[in-house]
């Protein structure tokens, strides 16, 4: 019976015991690492800045010898902080061709103008990004758009918006998002051709702060057909997946109370589920060390393990697997891996658009109730530094970003009878009160919390 339950685990692997579990498990990440190695698309960065148009180093950040003014910068956070009139500052990667973005996440609201520019951008106390030739930015302080002289473009912003910039070289275009919202076109007929290749810039006023991701970490809001410029880490990713998939046949697989070994002896289900699940933490523990394994490979696996069938008030799956990490993994691979959990978790929470059913982010809520009663988890979470910086991001209701599609028209009292035949009291009163129950289902999970 046990080989039965590792051949479900590890299908077609040959494991018939627990001992041959660590070699399989080491053996497949690399032939995946093999395989990765095989399809790499390009030998060389001098090969790939000719193909793709990425010219620069594989990790992107800001260029410490490219920066104008008195400022702090964090070349691993991508943090900039001006304290002089104008402080400017590039990245060490620029493209000559394709389409690019990064995410400018603000944590104060003032003037910054933020973009692209080419090296013969010319900046100092009084000219920024943009205030040049060959350098665009967007300035939602005073809502206009930079190339010399400004002109009205976007929405005005405010501190936690998160900006994506975007250059699409090959159509000659900048454009921007605003948590998401397109703002248009800001740019076109920018130059192309030889001697031409935009860098991402900012511009910071005195006392401004913002923080940038080149594709460091998984963007918050990524534009369909525009690239990071780094690259996400494939091979944990695969690597990743292939292990959460091993747990999830495990946790869904369900073996009888207790199997006999060769020796007669009683081993109990959970007993060998451990073992296994010990084996493949093992291999997956350092993988979660990193932002993107958690956000498209872990937190979509809790999600789903959280919203099975429930054992009291908590999911039964998602309780017997965080006994199983508890048991397994190591106390600082434990502590970095919810840190990181709880971090995404409350961001996507934040970045999830709003439907009328707010399914998403009750899924996001219900989970993060499941792991704050679990009393380990919980004593862990209250301890870590951003638990109340974070948390404060699930306890915002948003109202959905488009009502158009539930309430196509609007009825109130005394209002003019209209020829549509849907602008009734008895069509229109139904659909807000279903809009106002999906709305409690949130609160009730947030007063829960």
């Amino acid at each position: 019976m046990m080989e039965t339950i590792l051949t479900s685990v590890f299908p077609g692997s040959g494991v018939t015991s627990v001992s041959d579990i660590p070699g399989y498990l080491q053996r497949k990440l690399k032939e995946l690492e093999q395989i990765a190695s095989e399809m790499a698309a390009y030998s060389s960065p001098a090969e790939r800045a000719m193909k793709d148009g990425r010219i620069g180093p594989s990790t992107v950040g800001w260029d410490t010898w490219g920066k104008f003014g008195k400022c702090m910068i964090d070349p691993v956070t991508g943090r900039f902080y001006s304290t002089t009139n104008f402080s400017s500052i590039r990245t060490n990667t620029c493209v000559c061709k394709g389409k690019w973005m990064y995410e400018v996440t603000l944590q104060t609201s003032g003037l910054m103008q933020i973009g692209w520019a080419t090296l013969s951008c010319q900046v100092s106390l009084e000219n920024g990004v943009g205030d040049s030739p060959d350098s665009f930015a967007y300035d939602g302080y005073r809502v206009v758009k930079w190339n010399g002289p400004a002109s009205k473009y976007g929405e005005e912003w405010s501190a936690g918006d998160v900006i994506g910039s975007c250059i699409d070289v090959d159509e000659g275009t900048v454009s921007y998002y605003r948590n998401g919202k397109n703002l248009g076109v800001a740019f076109r007929n920018i130059h192309q051709g030889p001697g031409f290749a935009y860098f991402p810039a900012i511009s910071n006023g005195p006392r401004e702060e913002c923080t940038a991701n080149f594709g460091n970490t998984p963007f918050r809001y990524p534009v369909q057909g525009y690239l990071p410029l780094q690259d996400p880490p494939h091979l944990v990713l695969q690597q990743s997946a292939f292990l959460v998939q091993c747990i999830n046949q495990l946790l869904f697989y369900a073996p009888p109370d207790v199997v006999k070994n060769d020796k007669t002896k009683i081993l109990s289900a959970d007993t060998i589920k451990l073992i296994v699940v010990y084996h493949i933490l093992e291999q997956l523990a350092p993988l979660l060390h990193n932002t993107y394994t958690i956000a498209e490979v872990w937190l979509p696996f809790l999600l789903k393990i959280s919203a099975h069938p429930r054992e009291g008030d908590q999911p039964a799956l998602l309780k017997m697997f965080l006994e199983m990490l508890w048991s397994c993994m190591e106390d600082n691979d434990l502590k970095v891996s919810l840190e990181l959990t709880f971090a995404q978790l409350c961001s996507s929470y934040a970045a999830t658009p709003v439907t009328t059913d707010f399914q998403q982010q009750i899924a996001y809520l219900r989970l993060t109730l499941s792991l704050l009663k679990h009393p380990q988890t919980r004593k862990l979470l209250l301890l870590l530094t951003p638990f109340k910086e974070k948390f404060v991001l699930l306890m915002h209701v948003r109202q959905p970003q488009d009502l158009s599609g539930v309430l196509c028209y609007v009825w109130w009292d005394n209002c003019p009878v209209p020829d549509h035949p849907d602008v009734s009291k008895e069509k229109f009163q139904p659909l807000c009160k279903k809009l106002q129950q999906n709305l409690f289902s949130k609160v009730d999970v947030i007063t829960c919390l």
